[in-house]
């Protein structure tokens, strides 16, 4: 049965890592044994600054290895990892996020099991974290999981060690501002991949292509007619009200709220500050051809 834990870095950790935006497939310390992690359990990276948690994402334990193994698998240098004795590498993960607060109301909600017992964290004072209440590795509870997968996007399965760092493109396209999410149509959460981002569904994506087709929706472009083969299916999906006005509690239509646009297009949309709308976009084309 799968087992979720938190694994804490220090501040100094954390911002030694942030600027890795890769998946996160690694983590290192010395207590997961001691813990009862295994092979399958579920590890979120977390630390607490200024009182507020952060969350840097989630991973898969596929391997449980000493230093030397994991820079062997992750092609490193052993000195570049940290020195612990026990090295985590991960079947999948989500990507490395650095600026992802957990709001209060959820932390407050985090269950630890103690015993038989469950324990909520400590506050040192209102809604400011105690800096020592999750050191170490802490077992959650599976609703305390759950809750904080609701942040994060959904793990992705890092196939070999070869391609730890790498993202598995296999199965869908990913465009800067287009990032898997589950099928239920739920937007809004913004995470840091190598932009930012935001959450988005992948069947919603496809519903959007299977109604309007993969014509681009502003100038008709088609990148099979001018490609061939390579350019089948191949289009961006936009969506017409940016995601930064979306509470997290929006409810995705994707007939309504996404139309299928070339990237050349996609870029102009979004090209100043005030996102371009697709109808002053075809103004614009239009207003170019009659001149």
């Amino acid at each position: 049965m799968t087992r979720y834990f938190t694994h804490y870095w220090t501040n100094e950790t954390w911002a030694w890592n942030s600027s890795n935006n890769d998946f996160l497939s690694h983590t290192a310390g010395n207590l997961f044994s001691a813990r009862g992690v295994d092979i399958g359990d579920e590890i979120y990276v977390v630390t607490v600054i200024k009182g507020i948690l952060y969350l840097c994402g989630k991973l898969v334990v596929g391997k449980i290895c000493n230093r030397a193994e994991a820079a062997a698998i992750l092609d490193s240098e052993a000195n570049d990892l940290w020195e612990a004795n026990e090295h985590l590498i991960a079947s999948a993960a989500t990507p490395s996020s650095f600026d992802l607060e957990v709001p209060s109301e959820v932390t407050e909600k985090l269950k630890f099991k103690s015993g038989k017992d469950l324990k909520s964290l400590k506050f040192s004072s209102s809604n400011y974290l105690d800096q020592q209440t999750l050191r170490g590795v802490r077992e959650l509870d599976s609703e305390s999981a759950s809750e904080l997968d609701k942040l994060l996007p959904l793990v992705t399965p890092l196939s070999d060690s070869s391609d730890y760092h790498k993202q598995d493109l296999s199965s869908e396209e990913i465009f800067p501002d287009e990032v898997f999410s589950s099928q239920t149509y739920y937007e809004g959460a913004t995470k840091q991949i190598r932009v930012n981002v935001y959450e988005r569904s992948v069947q919603a994506r496809k519903d959007c292509i299977a109604y309007y087709g993969v014509n681009c929706f502003v100038c008709g472009f088609n990148f099979k007619e001018s490609y061939g083969e390579i350019g089948d299916g191949y289009i961006h999906v936009h969506h017409l009200k940016p995601l930064s006005e979306i509470g997290e509690g929006y409810k995705l239509d994707p007939i309504q709220d996404l139309r299928p646009v070339c990237p050349n297009c996609h870029a102009m949309i979004h090209r100043s500050k005030t996102v371009y709308t697709i109808e002053a976009l075809q103004q614009l084309l239009k207003r170019d051809k009659n001149q």
